[in-house]
């Protein structure tokens, strides 16, 4: 299999989960029931993949981050 990729950036690797991440998401979505949040992880997940690689514009979707309230996340998942 060829690949496309140009640069490269060296790290760390692990297996361990991103704890963080995944206390974060837990924090907002965690009342909604757990097939609906496994389903907004990975939903989630698959736009940032596609945004970080440059092919979002495939699916020809968005994400729309809205809450009423602050303390949602919306900046966090931005930031992160």
């Amino acid at each position: 299999m060829t690949h496309r990729c140009t640069t490269g950036y060296e790290f760390n690797w692990t297996d361990d989960p991103p704890t963080t991440w995944l206390s974060a998401l837990e924090s907002y979505w965690g009342s909604y029931p757990l097939a609906d949040r496994a389903e907004m992880v990975q939903t989630l997940g698959e736009w940032l993949g596609a945004t970080l690689l440059g092919v979002s514009w495939r699916y020809k979707k968005i994400v729309w981050l809205y809450g009423e309230f602050s303390d949602t996340g919306k900046s966090t998942v931005l930031n992160t």
